[in-house]
């Protein structure tokens, strides 16, 4: 509790520190005037109440403007002018000088209450007041009745309406609004419960401000007690049970807030708006817990991103990101509208809101309850003078005052249901945009991008359209003006001045595809009553701020860079400028500095030396803070914790951090995002001509292509020596044995960047991968009219388009062809010569062909492909050669392929050449595991069991499982996990788990029911549960596995049971201490004998015999293949023991089997088993051998830093890498993890020879002498040197607590005299004799010596040291 009171104290100081004080509104300013014109928008405005009417222009040469009008903010130009209004237009008379300001202040209480009624009244009743088609005769009878008419029911149940005033758009809006058949939903009643009132109130933040006397303290702490909550929760639901108001809840505040600090025009102020505790909290319940759920059911529009679960609004700027990268991968071109609304959550109709939330099965007396509240609500203001004793509300014959509060619970999820109707009606009727992947099997597809208020609109033409800018813009215009519409059916309204739009349009230019900067093209917008703006336009290297990124088409970067250093610089001026304990700044560091960039860090990618100019500006900023000096090398400041490091992550790092797992969560996720990071990443595999995944194989570069967020995490992935395997990515194939990729060949040898760019535009026009693509079907040459630029190989794929290249383009691939793979070719024949392939490919395999050749076969029918027919079926006519044509077929099988054929006529085709058979081997499927024994019987009901063992000293990870019929009829494996990073008890029982299953499916096996019993019950409940409910959770550690399992689960026909059991149940008897101690000395005799080793005749070393298990009764054959053990009839476990717990004891006897096999064995397992990554498991991320299933950001911190440090390292203490792996780094880990701040700081600067002393002190000053003795220079080893009374006192005292710590904790007495020998001379930095010790202590004093004995006192161990202790004893 004192730690959370210190955090909230600290956060509150921060809080002031990085936002300023808060200023409470004492003055508001009004213009002078009341008309108004401005040239830059061409239109004039009106001053009324509080608010800015602005008419558009009729006729701009006559000075005419209309009569309608919409709220907008004045624009800085205006001058004075003075109208006269007629019944059709408005007449601008006289043009008036333009003061000094046209602003005064107002500054008495009661003026500026005065005011700001009149301003707030005015501004909700805007929609109203404007009318359109919100006003029309049908929307007055859907808004009637609060919305709940017996008409607008009939809409709900999908009946036409016949209505004269129905526009088709107005038809396509209640045709979204209807409720979709056959999905039911449960009613929303009010009726609140004791434990849901309690519950609300819980989660309910105590500091947030409400409009009654009793504030969210009071409610907390009534909930807090039963009795109470019981008759509360009855109160509380009773207005929503029967329709009716409760006074209380019709009070309101608007708090006013100034939208941009330090602004007061009365017009430029926030309306915030203050509910009782009690009603606010029931709205969140009942309309953003249950009605958002029944919606969810319902399936809301995939285009709303915000106000939603699973959604965010990264996740809305990535979707937008990942377009553009595709776009330019592709070449396609792709448009842009970013819309803005006005005044939105104020201009929306509780009447609608409540028709709307009918769809969502709200019962019509919670929503008249509602409904009332807001009718009947009587509004004050309250300011820094105070809150008004005067209100406003709705008033008999004024317009309406409509508008949801903001501020109240329901209004997010009201406004989500209701843009939902919106974008669903808009969707159907627009064009959107379409992006496939090259094969065509999945695409980026919508019309808009919305996240809350804010939407983006797309539009894109056919991607083999011949004139794409001209009609991606058409589409574009259809889109906005439909959108327009559709938003003003329900009152809304698009702020045109806000508004841009982009386009990514493309021009040949010498052979490549160009972006096109500029345009004639315009977009013109209408209103509903005829007024007409032109949307301003954006140029594609220009950013479109939204959701705090500034993304352009482009890929530039240098806008949102620009800004998250302004941002981070800004953030850091303001730390430097407070005065800040050291548990302030980490404080600021922990959570202001790092979610400020991590937010900025995800839908960019900054270069290495950007993001090291943010380092400078943080580590300047908040080392000093720290007590950590500013010029500390960054490769300290970055390291990891185990190598002496502060383990601070550089920005660098954090971007690839977050990069790296979003990617992973998004594809495990596998929605919308999800399937556009798989688009674009296809589409990238074919750009590069990889048939290999390319983030698999990281190397090399793809600098030919245009570069972007993916691209960019594949060169991260390279500098910490990673890949990323991907279940469900797409590639090109290789044909043929022999085969490989053009490109992937052509890049192992030297070539300039021009040269890779020049390869990458001949390929792509051709539409070739592979050898197999260009070659002639007997794949023994390249005919040489293809290496001309006039050939171009059929094919479905959509690729990249490109423009007839250079004739460079062709001599570089020949070159490069001759160079690499017709070798035997001469330089100076002719550019249409074939070229002779030097190794020639062998027998097609049965792929998806890359190309559409002219003619395969399969068997005896030849298909040959007709432009615009399609493949024409020809059948073998007896022995002769012929085939005569049978008719056209969809497809082709996928093991025919290519032959020439000759074309008789064509009704038949005619070849000699024979059907080859392939004779490419199937792949069988993988053991699970090692099987121990087999006699089960295949059919019937089958049980099974499984178990791990962990030694986690020695990073051994094993599974054994049992499945059986009964007590005779059963099988076993085992399995030792060796390459995963994630080392526990769960992962080794999720491994059994899910080997298990796969066994049963190795067998060919397919029961009626499956009964597992595993003994970890966190394992029993990640296999039994049947979805993953958050994209987060797919980053919990062992995500794969439990992914794999619940794959396997879907794919299989029987049911599967997993059931725990108590672990351990033969040994649960309580044993005495001398049984203890004895297991104990028997464990660590059993250790001692594992590690004891001799000499063989080849230099290698193997397990003594002693170390042997002799009751053995496993083997394995000499080409490393399974074998079964000759006893399979052994007893399962001690009788007495349940079934299920007798195969748990027998399955840890098999774990306990492989974890010693293992241990004996210095190699991974022969053996042929499953290995990761496995089906399902969607991605996963190795770092060197390793897969990393749990604690990404330390993995990949350490593989980005740890190389740093260790060049560090090498060069502080003139190690080599032989030395530097003989140090204990983990034991250094464990040690410096649990330390507190200033104790890890100080233990960074011993390690590393920065503690300030007088020889690093003299660096800056010129005196080095040891300030304790006569000591001319006070290096670090001097510490344990000084003859300073104190200081030897220091050294002695320090001896004698190592040795007493000895002391009942059974350490061997030699191994302590030699340790603390080789302290002593590590006092000189001497080495230690290496007497006849035992072997383990004598190689531990060697390695000691080799690394150092003064460095023991830094910290720095051998590893062997261990091994030495556990061979002692």
């Amino acid at each position: 509790m004192k730690k959370r009171v210190d955090e909230s104290q600290i956060n509150r100081k921060l809080t002031a520190i990085t936002k300023g004080q808060h200023s409470q509104l004492d003055l508001i300013q009004i213009p002078t005037g009341e008309w108004y014109y401005s040239e830059q928008g061409n239109e004039i405005f009106h001053y009324d109440k509080g608010v800015w009417e602005a008419y558009p222009c009729k006729d701009k040469e006559n000075h005419l403007y209309y009569t309608h009008h919409t709220l907008k903010v004045i624009k800085e130009d205006a001058i004075p002018i003075s109208v006269t209004k007629y019944p059709n237009h408005i007449h601008i008379d006289t043009f008036h000088d333009k003061p000094a300001t046209i602003w005064k202040d107002i500054t008495s209480a009661e003026e500026v209450e005065t005011y700001l009624l009149l301003r707030n009244k005015r501004h909700l009743q805007q929609a109203d007041i404007e009318g359109g088609v919100s006003s029309s005769n049908i929307m007055r009878k859907i808004r009637s009745e609060h919305g709940l008419s017996e008409f607008n029911e009939r809409i709900l149940r999908g009946e036409k309406v016949e209505e004269m005033d129905a526009t088709p758009e107005l038809l396509d809006w209640l045709e979204a609004i209807a409720v979709p058949p056959n999905i039911d939903t449960p009613p929303v009643t009010g009726l609140i419960t004791r434990q849901e009132y309690q519950d609300m109130f819980k989660n309910a933040r105590e500091r947030t401000s409400s409009g009654g006397e009793a504030n969210y303290t009071v409610w907390k702490a009534l909930a807090e007690q039963e009795d109470f909550a019981e008759f509360l929760c009855i109160m509380m639901s009773l207005p929503f049970l029967y329709g009716f108001a409760n006074d209380r809840w019709c009070n309101e505040i608007d708090v006013m807030l100034e939208k941009k600090p330090g602004i007061r025009k009365i017009h430029m102020l926030r309306i915030i708006g203050l509910l009782h505790a009690d009603f606010n909290t029931a709205l969140k319940f009942l309309f953003a817990k249950q009605m958002m759920q029944n919606a969810e059911n319902l399936g809301l529009s995939d285009e709303q991103w915000g106000s939603r679960k699973n959604r965010s609004s990264i996740d809305a700027a990535m979707l937008k990101l990942l377009m553009f990268e595709t776009a330019r991968i592709k070449k396609a071109t792709l448009a842009g509208t970013f819309y803005d609304l006005v005044a939105n959550y104020d201009r929306i109709f509780p009447s609608i809101s409540n028709f709307i939330a009918r769809r969502s099965s709200v019962n019509q007396t919670v929503l008249k309850a509602r409904a009332l509240v807001i009718e009947r609500m009587r509004r004050r203001v309250k300011t820094g003078l105070g809150t008004s004793e005067r209100s406003y509300g709705q008033d008999p014959n004024d317009p309406e005052v409509g508008g949801e509060v903001q501020g109240k619970g329901d209004v997010p999820s009201l406004w989500c249901v209701q843009s939902d109707t919106l974008l669903r009606a808009h969707s159907k009727g627009a064009y959107g945009m379409c992006l496939n992947n090259p094969a065509k099997t999945r695409q980026i597809k919508r019309c808009n991008t919305q996240f809350v208020d804010d939407n983006d609109g797309w539009a894109s033409a056919p991607f083999d359209c011949d004139n794409p800018h001209q009609e991606t813009v058409r589409r574009m215009r259809h889109d906005a003006q439909r959108w327009n519409n559709i938003n003003n059916i329900p009152g809304q309204t698009v702020a045109f001045h806000k508004c841009k739009w982009q386009i990514l349009a493309w021009k040949a230019i010498n052979g490549e595809m160009e972006i096109h900067h500029s345009t004639e093209d315009t977009l013109v917008l209408k209103d509903n009553k005829g007024g007409a703006a032109v949307i301003e336009f954006l140029e594609p290297d220009q950013p479109n701020k939204g959701l705090g990124y500034l993304l352009c088409p482009t890929g530039n970067q240098k806008h949102q860079y620009d800004a998250v250093y302004t941002a981070i610089k800004d953030l850091c001026q303001k730390i430097v400028g407070a005065q800040l304990s050291e548990k302030e700044t980490r404080q600021a560091l922990f959570q202001r500095l790092y979610p400020k960039l991590d937010y900025g860090l995800y839908a960019s990618y900054f270069t290495e030396e950007e993001c090291n100019n943010i380092d400078k500006l943080t580590n300047a900023a908040f080392l000093p803070g720290l007590r950590v000096n500013r010029n500390t090398p960054r490769s300290i400041v970055h390291g990891p914790t185990e190598m002496g490091g502060l383990a601070l992550p550089d920005c660098y790092t954090r971007q690839t951090q977050h990069h790296i797992k979003y990617m992973i969560k998004q594809l495990r996720w596998d929605k919308t995002i999800g399937g556009d990071i798989l688009t674009t990443l296809d589409n990238i595999q074919l750009a590069s001509g990889f048939t290999t995944p390319i983030l698999e194989k990281v190397t090399p570069s793809l600098d030919y292509i245009d570069n972007g967020w993916i691209i960019d995490l594949r060169d991260r992935l390279n500098t910490i020596g990673a890949t990323m395997w991907i279940d469900d990515s797409w590639q090109p194939k290789l044909q043929r044995v022999n085969d490989f990729s053009l490109m992937e060949r052509f890049l192992r040898v030297k070539t300039t960047p021009q040269e890779r760019k020049l390869l990458r535009m001949a390929l792509h026009h051709m539409r070739v991968v592979t050898l197999a693509d260009i070659a002639d079907p007997t794949g023994t040459y390249i005919p040489g009219d293809r290496l001309t630029g006039t050939w171009r190989a059929n094919t479905a794929w959509e690729w990249p388009k490109q423009p007839q290249p250079p004739k460079k383009a062709f001599a570089t691939l020949r070159r490069l062809l001759r160079n690499t793979i017709c070798q035997y070719d001469s330089p100076y024949q002719p550019i249409d010569s074939d070229l002779s392939i030097t190794e020639p490919m062998g027998e097609w395999l049965p792929v998806e062909r890359n190309v559409i050749h002219d003619c395969l076969r399969y068997d005896d029918t030849i298909y040959c492909y007709s432009p615009g027919e399609g493949f024409m079926s020809y059948r073998k006519r007896g022995e002769s050669g012929f085939f005569n044509l049978t008719g056209t077929v969809e497809s082709v099988p996928i093991h025919a392929y290519p032959i020439s054929t000759v074309s008789i006529d064509k009704n038949q085709v005619w070849t000699m050449k024979r059907f080859r058979r392939q004779t490419q081997p199937e792949l069988g499927k993988p053991a699970p595991g090692r099987i121990l024994f087999d006699n089960l019987n295949r059919r019937g009901h089958i049980k099974g069991a499984s178990d791990g063992s962990l030694l986690r000293d020695d990073g051994i990870m094993t599974a054994g499982w049992l499945i059986a019929n009964n007590e005779d009829e059963k099988t076993a494996a085992i399995f030792a996990v060796t390459n995963i990073n994630s080392l526990s008890s769960y992962r080794a029982e999720l491994e059994g788990t899910f080997r298990l299953l796969k066994h049963i499916d190795y067998l060919g096996m397919s029961p009626d029911e499956v009964i597992h019993w595993c003994d970890n019950e966190a394992a029993v409940n990640a296999t039994n549960q049947h979805s993953i409910h958050t994209p987060g959770d797919m980053l919990s550690p062992d995500m794969d596995i439990i992914l794999a399992i619940l794959h396997h689960k879907r794919k299989i026909s029987y049911t599967t049971q997993c059931k725990h059991v108590l672990a351990h149940q033969d040994t649960k008897k309580r044993k005495s201490k001398e049984e203890k101690d004895r297991e104990k000395k028997q464990r660590m005799k059993e250790r001692r004998a594992r590690i004891r080793e001799v000499d063989v005749g080849d230099g290698t070393h193997a397990p003594s015999p002693e170390s042997s298990p002799s009751n053995s009764t496993t083997s394995e054959d000499s080409n490393g293949s399974d074998s079964i053990i000759s006893s399979p009839h052994q007893e399962l476990a001690p009788t007495g023991l349940s079934d299920e717990a007798q195969m748990n004891v027998a399955c840890d006897e098999f774990a306990e089997l492989a974890a010693q096999e293992q241990l004996q064995s210095s190699k991974a397992p022969s053996y042929s088993t499953l290995q990761p990554p496995y089906e399902g498991s969607k991605v996963m991320v190795k770092i060197g051998s390793t897969w990393i299933t749990s604690k990404y950001d330390e993995y990949i911190h350490k593989a980005k830093r740890g190389p740093i440090l260790r060049s560090y390292c090498k060069e502080r203490h003139d190690w080599d890498d032989d030395t530097m792996d003989l140090i204990n780094w983990q034991l250094i880990e464990r040690v410096r993890r649990n330390q507190k701040w200033a104790d890890f700081v100080r233990s960074m600067k011993v390690m590393h020879g920065w503690l300030p002393i007088m020889h690093n002190l003299g660096k800056y000053k010129t005196i080095t002498q040891c300030p304790g003795c006569e000591a001319q220079d006070e290096t670090f080893l001097h510490l344990y040197q000084c003859n300073h009374r104190l200081m030897n006192k220091a050294r002695t005292d320090a001896m004698d607590q190592i040795y007493e710590s000895r002391k009942g904790k059974g350490v061997n007495r030699q191994f302590m005299d030699v340790f603390i020998r080789s302290i002593t001379c590590g006092f000189t930095n001497s080495q230690i004799e290496v007497p006849h010790y035992p072997k383990e202590l004598a190689t531990a004093v060697r390695d000691q010596n080799k690394i150092g004995t003064g460095k023991m006192l830094q910290g720095y161990l051998a590893k062997s040291w261990q091994a030495a202790l556990t061979e002692c004893g």
